[in-house]
């Protein structure tokens, strides 16, 4: 019984990722697989959560200093487009004053991805959405 179910989540899984690889590029694909600053920083200053319309739930944890973000991380139950757009947008403003990473749009992280599908498009949104709810947190200290 128990190599019966280890074949069927075997195919299954082979089938998911052929399915992923129709439809997302290979950088989304990689994010997925392996997200870059994902959990929940032991210290941080600013910190956002927002459930999108889609029922996914983004939460950002920044470390600033002196108006620079030192240290970011993210949690999303979301898709491979939530958690790829995320992961991105955290390796994108670290380093960065909270003035360069406000200045950042969406579609900077769907052009950056390349392949991202019209219904994973909120997913850029949400992302830097969550960025500027958990900038607003610090500023209200």
């Amino acid at each position: 019984m128990s190599d019966t179910l280890d074949q069927l989540v075997e195919e299954l899984q082979a089938r998911i990722l052929e399915e992923a690889k129709a439809v997302y590029s290979p950088l989304v694909l990689k994010y997925w697989e392996n997200p870059s600053n994902f959990g929940r920083l032991e210290h941080y200053n600013a910190h956002a959560k927002i459930k999108g319309q889609c029922g996914d739930t983004v939460e950002w944890f920044l470390l600033i200093e002196k108006d620079e973000i030192k240290e970011v991380s993210f949690l999303t139950d979301g898709c491979a487009g939530s958690i790829a757009c995320n992961a991105l947008l955290t390796e994108i403003v670290k380093g960065k004053t909270l003035e360069e990473a406000l200045s950042i749009a969406p579609e900077d992280i769907i052009n950056a991805l390349g392949k991202l599908p019209e219904q994973d498009k909120h997913c850029a949104y949400l992302a830097i959405e969550t960025l500027h709810e958990a900038i607003r947190s610090y500023w209200r200290g």
